[in-house]
This record gives C-alpha cells, sequence and structure tokens, in this order.
C-alpha cells in the first residue's frame, strides 16, 4: 500500500506513515470504490433475467410456477363387485338346494357353483389390477395394463365437467362411476367405473380443475 500524501511505501500493521504522518485510514477510504448507487443491483438482476430465463428462476424475485402437488391415486374397488357376489352366493345356495332335492344333479350344481366364483373372482382381480388412477394439482394419470402397461394424462385445466352415478347396491357400499368430459383428444370422454368414495373423488376432481383455471386466470363454466 503507498501513501495517497507522499507515495511511501506503508505496511499493513501500521497506523500512520512513517514519511508524512498521514493517517491510514484516510488512505483506504481514498483507494476504496464508491458504494454502488441505490437500485443499480436490483436493475442488473432484472437485466440477466431478461436474458437470461433460467436465472429469473434462480431470482428471488423471479417468477416461479406453483409445485406439482399429489392429490390422490386409487383404482378399482372390490367393494364394486358386491352385488355380483351376492347374487352368486344366492345362485350357490340355489345349487346347493338342487342337488339336495335332485342328488342326481349334484356334479353338475358343484361344478356350476365353481366355475361361477371362480370367473367373479378373477374379473374383480383383473380389474383391480388392469387399472389405475392418479391426480395432481395440474393433471390427471389413468393406466391400463398388468404386463404391459399404457398410462395417459389429461390436463386438469382441460377438463370440461366432471359427474358421477350410483347403481342401488353401488349406494349401499358407497361406490361409483364418475365420468369426466375434456378437450382431451385421445379420451374426451374418460369413464371411471367401481371408485370408492365417489362423491369426494369427484368433488376433489372437480375442485382441482376449477382451481387450475382460477390460478391461470381463466373463466370457469358453469356446469
Amino acid at each position: 500500500m503507498k501513501c495517497t500524501s507522499c507515495g511511501a511505501e506503508v505496511s499493513s500493521g501500521t497506523s500512520f506513515c512513517g514519511q508524512c504522518g498521514t493517517r491510514i485510514d484516510d488512505i483506504k477510504g481514498a483507494t476504496s470504490p464508491p458504494p454502488p448507487p441505490p437500485g443499480s443491483t436490483a436493475r442488473a438482476r432484472d437485466d440477466e433475467s431478461a436474458s437470461n430465463p433460467a436465472a429469473a428462476l434462480r431470482s428471488p424475485t423471479g417468477r416461479r410456477d406453483d409445485p406439482e402437488e399429489e392429490l390422490w391415486t386409487g383404482s378399482y374397488s372390490p367393494k364394486a363387485m358386491l352385488g355380483h357376489f351376492v347374487a352368486v352366493t344366492l345362485l350357490s345356495i340355489a345349487c346347493l338346494a338342487l342337488s339336495v332335492f335332485m342328488p342326481v344333479t349334484w356334479p353338475f350344481a358343484i361344478g356350476a357353483m365353481v366355475l361361477v366364483w371362480l370367473w367373479v373372482l378373477a374379473l374383480s382381480t383383473y380389474r383391480r389390477l388392469n387399472i389405475g388412477y392418479r391426480l395432481t394439482s395440474q393433471r390427471f394419470f389413468h393406466s391400463t395394463g398388468i404386463l404391459t402397461r399404457t398410462t395417459d394424462r389429461i390436463e386438469v385445466i382441460e377438463m370440461d365437467d366432471v359427474t358421477y352415478s350410483q347403481s342401488i347396491f353401488e349406494r349401499m357400499f358407497g361406490v361409483g362411476t364418475i365420468k369426466i368430459t375434456s378437450s382431451d383428444p385421445t379420451h374426451p370422454v374418460l369413464v371411471m367405473q367401481g371408485i370408492d368414495d365417489v362423491q369426494q373423488i369427484a368433488e376433489l376432481i372437480d375442485k382441482a380443475r376449477r382451481k387450475e383455471m382460477t390460478r391461470r386466470g381463466l373463466r370457469i363454466h358453469a356446469v
């Protein structure tokens, strides 16, 4: 460091210049750069964000899309097959009664009863494993297939209407069918059968649709 008054070398440990006696603090104040004007840092950050979109995402003032949040996952509910199980149970009782009153028919009655039960169990298992659903705050995923899985997605904002229906047996067990109408070219009408808590799930999907439209500043159509 040099003294600004006489130009002599000044060591960093001294407080005054050995030649002219000038204070070291005065030397530092004279050589240090002036502070940047107010607002220059913010303007520099804005210029960087404008020229580099990635910098806007890193900037604390840059806008960032809301994170995608998972809201629900589900599939075909075994409760939707309870009506089939009731019908098969009644049929089994009829087959047993027939075999008692007509002993010659019992092999056929037992065989028919076993086949029907196997069919109902296989159908319930297939529907349970073949279908899967996942709802996030921005997209709805529906998958089909057991060995080979195919997954399609619908943007929540593309949904136009969400309705649900229930049969007599489905109302007893709290399951039903949800119908989603959208502008998606692949699945303009998606039917989801065997959904447990069908009313709550339908309202959850419709709520996600309305929230996403409001977030993007779009008009919600009355349905």
